[in-house]
């Protein structure tokens, strides 16, 4: 799934109503392509973690991230949202 521009409080509820059905109908994995995300806010990042931990204990079900860079990927690393989503950070 591609996403682009602006991913904060007020977009964000679209997205993880999105991601939550792709990962209830039991797919192994959800990638979610960032590379066109101009802006995540702490919030969002906050809500990619939970969606990641929490599906993946709920079904089995992994939610992964690609394409995340500069504060985009600061954000998702602060959020403690990288790791559940698989993004490596040195």
């Amino acid at each position: 799934m591609r996403v682009a521009g602006s991913v904060d409080f007020a977009s964000v509820a679209s997205l993880r109503e999105l991601l939550s059905v792709s990962l209830r109908q039991h797919k192994r994995y959800v990638v979610l392509d960032l590379s066109g995300v101009t802006l995540l806010d702490a919030h969002a990042g906050g809500v990619l973690r939970r969606l990641a931990t929490d599906s993946l204990s709920a079904n089995g079900s992994r939610l992964h991230a690609i394409g995340a860079t500069g504060m985009v990927l600061e954000v998702l690393r602060i959020t403690g949202a990288a790791k559940p989503l698989g993004i490596i950070c040195n």
